[in-house]
């Protein structure tokens, strides 16, 4: 027969490796899908997870039974976290839809070395909310939900002006490629 939860946790307190073993393979998969659902990306879940599981090892001694049972204690410090990383993650992109509002007309200051005078100046030429996008996803490597969030536009937003961008940076270098 198994161990419960709550003896799992009392073991991990007193140093049991193997509980803890157990205990992560008991939890980890609904924790796990607690993270994805609270943060929406699984990416971060799975660092979160791992957070979680950790603090859960270094604070076992601290779990008292009379409070709640052990998968609530636990599935409590992983939505904690959880809700910690989405704060985390919205003051970055708060700070980088500042810093994108504070100097849109200028051109991308991450754009790569070796990215040609031609490019440059036809970024320029774009009007400036399709070039802060265009920078945001391909010079900062942000996803589409990601710009959305920092500049607090919709995500079809996003996509359309990129796909503009897009658009009107080919039809810039077909006509340059007509007129060497």
């Amino acid at each position: 027969m198994l161990p419960s939860d709550e003896t799992l946790v009392q073991r991990c307190a007193a140093g049991d490796r193997r509980a803890f073993e157990i205990l992560y393979d008991r939890f980890a998969p609904r924790v796990f899908g607690l993270l994805v659902r609270l943060i929406g990306s699984r990416e971060d879940a799975e660092d979160v997870l791992q957070e979680v599981m950790s603090e859960t090892w270094a604070r076992a001694s601290r779990y008292d039974p009379s409070l709640g049972s052990a998968a609530t204690w636990v599935l409590m410090l992983a939505r904690s976290r959880g809700i910690d990383r989405i704060r985390k993650r919205r003051g970055m992109m708060t700070t980088l839809a500042a810093a994108a509002r504070e100097a849109p007309d200028t051109a991308p200051a991450d754009a790569p070395a070796d990215a040609s005078p031609r490019l440059r100046a036809a970024l320029e030429e774009l009007p400036a909310e399709q070039r802060l996008v265009i920078e945001m996803a391909f010079y900062r490597g942000l996803t589409r939900d990601q710009i959305a969030d920092a500049l607090g536009i919709p995500v079809g937003t996003v996509k359309t002006r990129i796909r503009l961008g897009i658009r009107r940076l080919s039809e810039q270098g077909e006509e340059l490629g007509h007129n060497p």
